[in-house]
């Protein structure tokens, strides 16, 4: 996955996560 340079860095990868565009943060993948 690529992701525009001013997204902030996801946390670890313990867990599938999703960038939330509309609240601009980190989401947990509901997959």
């Amino acid at each position: 996955d690529c992701f525009p340079e001013h997204f902030p860095t996801p946390p670890e990868m313990d867990a599938p996560l999703s960038y939330d565009v509309d609240d601009k943060r980190w989401m947990r993948s509901q997959k």
